[in-house]
């Protein structure tokens, strides 16, 4: 790395955090840490599996060989961490600690046991290494890195959509309709644009702290895959995070980010609240949103039946003939990795306290924090992003998805990001 990020006024505070002071001799287990997790979540099961959807369905989550490999060596990093440090010295929210405690102890009463456990520990050491490891680094390293090693993802998809036949999709696959749709490496354009497009709002909001065009550049050139993907779901969500975005931070009406964000959080709830019965039976509807309505109700029926418990932390989808999808639908929803909604995915996996400690833990938590945190203009957008993307796409505590990863590295910088300045 021979260039640096410049710091001016704007981005000062990514100097500073609460655990911004490891050297150069500890460094490496940190950039290891985002390392090995940016490959699991937004290359992992997609590059391993590469050009084949059912392998990846079917691999996702219970690891094959490479992606045992990658959990060893999180394993290992972590444990020279703890060697060196004896604790972890994690600074986890009552939310975030409140969420993963519920989904822990759903593993009890899951459906598959072994498959379940499985999947919390991998989830678990993902999400516990990022935060970690961005608490360790600080804002400014971790940034700096992650901009880095994300434009190396993209030059890749880029790479694969312009060179190999498999980098877009073929008129034989799956639907013709997705004939030419851009997805580089990933086995679908949606987890494409689940990528590059949260990876764009990411780096708009590191150009605006760091003023480094390269990241200006990574954003405008994520943008423009984003459009080749035609992922309609990313980009409706990237769509929402500029617009909301550009206005709370433009001060509108005198209010700062401490007013506007929380009523930013609260105007879609109201608007849910008072339309509930129009819009369930939007979604309800069977045609609806290029067929995800079948799945949906599929989803809401077994909720209905199991609102408390669900079936146990990702113990509902990919555990073979025991999932109770095949009990509700016949489908072609039978032959998915996941409902297509994060929200619903939850409710059916860890039931209803689940569903409310999650959202609240990893969404509204976080997202109301960011309000006094300097690190607002790059958190603030990538969870309103992830709370749009959730609504038609599953990542919400799936650790085989990009955004889950921008979203717990955001919430890492939240914690290791000083106060907002009241003149900021």
């Amino acid at each position: 790395m021979t260039s640096k990020p410049s710091v001016g006024p704007q981005s000062a505070w990514m100097s500073t955090g609460s655990y911004s002071s490891c050297g150069p001799s500890d460094a490496w287990i940190y950039y290891g840490l985002l390392s090995m997790s940016f490959l699991y979540t937004v290359l992992g099961v997609q590059l391993f599996t590469f050009g084949s959807l059912q392998r990846s369905i079917a691999e996702s989550g219970d690891g094959g060989f490479y992606q045992n490999l990658l959990l060893v060596s999180l394993l290992s990093l972590l444990s020279l961490h703890f060697i060196k440090h004896k604790a972890l010295k994690i600074d986890l929210s009552a939310g975030v600690l409140l969420a993963l405690l519920w989904c822990a102890l759903s593993v009890f009463w899951a459906i598959d046991f072994y498959i379940s456990t499985r999947r919390f520990v991998v989830a678990a050491l993902v999400t516990v290494s990022v935060l970690q490891s961005v608490q360790e680094l600080g804002p400014k390293r971790s940034i700096f890195f992650l901009t880095r090693l994300g434009g190396g993802a993209l030059f890749l998809d880029f790479v694969a959509a312009l060179v190999l036949p498999r980098g877009m999709h073929q008129f034989q696959e799956v639907s013709g309709a997705l004939a030419g749709n851009w997805r580089g490496l990933h086995t679908h354009k949606n987890l494409a644009g689940a990528f590059v497009g949260g990876f764009a709002v990411f780096c708009w909001g590191a150009y605006r702290a760091s003023k480094d065009r390269l990241n200006l550049y990574l954003c405008i050139l994520s943008l423009l895959f984003l459009w080749m993907t035609q992922s309609k779901t990313a980009i409706a969500a990237v769509v929402l995070a500029f617009s909301l975005q550009a206005v709370l931070f433009s001060r509108l009406f005198g209010f700062g980010p401490r007013i506007m964000i929380p009523l930013a959080c609260l105007l879609p709830l109201s608007v849910v609240i008072f339309n509930l019965e129009p819009l369930l039976d939007l979604v309800l509807d069977r045609d609806s949103f290029t067929g995800r309505g079948a799945i949906w109700v599929a989803l809401v029926s077994y909720a209905e039946d199991n609102l408390l418990t669900g079936a146990g932390f990702a113990s509902f989808w990919r555990i073979g003939s025991a999932s109770p999808i095949f009990q509700y639908t016949d489908s072609l929803a039978t032959l998915l990795g996941h409902g297509h909604n994060g929200y619903l995915d939850i409710l059916v996996t860890t039931g209803i306290v689940g569903l409310l400690l999650s959202v609240w833990g990893f969404i509204l938590g976080p997202m109301g924090r960011s309000a006094r945190s300097a690190a607002a203009p790059i958190v603030f957008p990538v969870i309103v992003f992830f709370a749009a993307q959730n609504f038609a796409e599953s990542s919400l505590i799936n650790v085989d998805t990009p955004p889950w990863f921008l979203l717990i590295f955001a919430i890492g910088l939240l914690q290791a990001s000083g106060p907002r300045r009241v003149n900021g």
